[in-house]
């Protein structure tokens, strides 16, 4: 049911729904979307034989990316978000135990970021970053389907070491 190799091949994907005989392939938007939904722990890339346990860490996530990607970037700006009693009452009860976790992600962000997309954006920019450094190109390009809006965000870094940024996913995971 699970084919994350081959965006390609709808094989998989007719198994799911069954009705999808005489279209074409989706667009790669749509096919990440449901990739992203319908997860599967293995995930195999021909290209790539060896995978960094970093790595491993996003890609038995990639299905909850989009949520600790904004998990992070809430922990990014909390300088600016704790200022702003409303933002926090509309959080989750888990959204809200990491915001106020102990775990601290440097961060140099000055620009108050109140809006969700803003806060996806850093969140992005933090998986990108230990994305660039631990995976294939492959499975990059497949991560910019997951935040097409932030697809450049791999482009500016502000210099967190590898470790803090895997600490800080890990912590997230957590609290998906």
């Amino acid at each position: 049911m699970y084919n994350p190799v081959s965006y390609s091949d709808p094989s998989w994907l007719l198994q799911l729904t069954g009705n999808l005989t005489g279209r074409g392939p989706l667009p790669d938007a749509a096919i990440n979307y449901l990739l992203i939904k319908h997860y599967c722990p293995v995930i195999v890339s021909p290209q790539v034989t060896e995978i960094a346990p970093g790595g491993q860490l996003l890609i038995c996530h990639w299905h909850r990316l989009q949520e600790i990607a904004w998990l992070l970037g809430l922990k990014c700006c909390a300088t600016s978000l704790i200022r702003s009693p409303l933002f926090l009452q509309q959080l989750t009860d888990s959204q809200r135990r990491f915001f106020f976790s102990p775990f601290c992600l440097p961060s140099v962000i000055t620009q108050p970021a109140l809006a969700d997309e803003q806060i996806l954006e850093v969140g992005a920019q933090i998986l990108f970053q230990a994305a660039n450094q631990l995976l294939s190109e492959d499975y990059l390009s497949r991560l910019r389907l997951v935040f097409p809006q932030h697809c450049n965000c791999n482009l500016s870094f502000d210099g967190r070491p590898l470790h803090l940024v895997l600490a800080a996913i890990q912590q997230a995971v957590l609290y998906v």
